[in-house]
């Protein structure tokens, strides 16, 4: 996990000197171009401004990206501690919302853990299904 927030920490750092840089290429291509009129300045003052908005957007898709990572790592966290000790998340077999360890019974549609069948692989299928849906095998 400490490699995931060290890259997402580089990232969102990236995308903000990212973002002053812009700024600064912004604000320096307009002082050129509206310097004392000469055709070298204004091209110069044009590029620049263009060269500004490119490291913008840039830096709006690294910010996002690191943005991002912390919101998937966070997913991760949470998406761990609904495993239960066998070693699978729990889910219901009839809507499919993720069990939390020691539940009964779906909060959501009512279903309850002792109606369906466990495969020997350890996960848990409806009544009616004839196979397991994750590994294909007989029940």
């Amino acid at each position: 996990m400490a490699k995931m927030e060290k890259s997402r920490k580089v990232l969102i750092l990236f995308g903000c000197l990212l973002a002053l840089l812009a700024i600064v290429c912004i604000v320096g291509g307009f002082v050129l171009f509206f310097s004392k009129f000469h055709w070298f300045k204004l091209i110069c003052g044009i590029f620049i401004v263009l060269l500004g908005i490119l490291f913008a957007l840039f830096s709006v898709y690294f910010i996002w990206a690191g943005v991002s990572k912390a919101v998937d790592g966070y997913q991760s966290k949470t998406q761990s501690k609904l495993v239960n000790k066998s070693g699978f998340v729990r889910r219901c077999t009839k809507c499919g919302k993720v069990l939390e360890e020691g539940e009964d019974a779906c909060s959501k549609c009512g279903q309850t853990a002792s109606s369906c069948k466990v495969c020997e692989c350890g996960a848990e299928n409806n009544i009616e299904n004839k196979r397991c849906t994750s590994c294909g095998r007989k029940l």
